[in-house]
């Protein structure tokens, strides 16, 4: 399941993510990266369509919230349900979910591996976008480490240029539980 990815044409990823989307993102709350990464890669589960999978949440209010990041098919209906799931008066807990998520397909047989591309554009090429995709980056190996990598069948592959990877530091850089670089090439390449 595409967890994120700059669009191009031909895609129709719901709920949809743009460049704009990922700046107003950045600007609003890119303390919250973490948070973030999950709600985005949380709906785009969720409009997957696993059969025979429904997330239940204890809180009604949070659960509408959810579903209107589901449904939203702007990058104004995305902010607008990501702020406010971000600005819940109690701690937004998406966690549980995904322990809930790892226990269903242990049930069921299955595998569920998120993917996250194109995060070398991410936020733009200006000298302060770098600054900025670098805790984007940060928030999402902090996403991936506790929640994704924690479960045994849900699984996460982020694809994401070695120099900007070496670029984060040791510290960021051991967050990973392995690290894997592969290069197939084809006739057209």
């Amino acid at each position: 399941i595409e967890g994120y990815a700059n669009p191009r044409s031909g895609r129709g990823a719901s709920p949809p993510t743009s460049q704009n989307l990922m700046r107003e993102l950045d600007k609003r709350f890119g303390h919250r990266w973490n948070e973030i990464w999950s709600l985005l890669a949380l709906s785009r589960v969720m409009t997957a369509r696993l059969p025979d999978w429904r997330v239940s949440l204890s809180d009604s209010t949070l659960d509408r919230l959810l579903r209107d990041l589901m449904e939203a098919s702007s990058d104004q209906a995305v902010f607008n349900a990501i702020e406010a799931l971000l600005n819940q008066e109690q701690p937004l807990i998406i966690s549980d979910t995904w322990r809930a998520l790892d226990d269903w397909c242990e049930r069921h047989g299955k595998r569920v591996t998120l993917l996250f591309d194109d995060l070398d554009v991410a936020l733009g090429e200006t000298e302060e976008a770098l600054t900025k995709r670098r805790g984007l980056i940060i928030g999402l190996l902090d996403q991936a480490n506790a929640s994704w990598i924690a479960t045994h069948h849900i699984g996460v592959k982020i694809f994401l240029r070695e120099d900007i990877f070496n670029g984060l530091g040791a510290e960021e850089q051991a967050k990973y539980q392995r690290r894997e670089v592969t290069l197939r090439w084809r006739a057209d390449d």
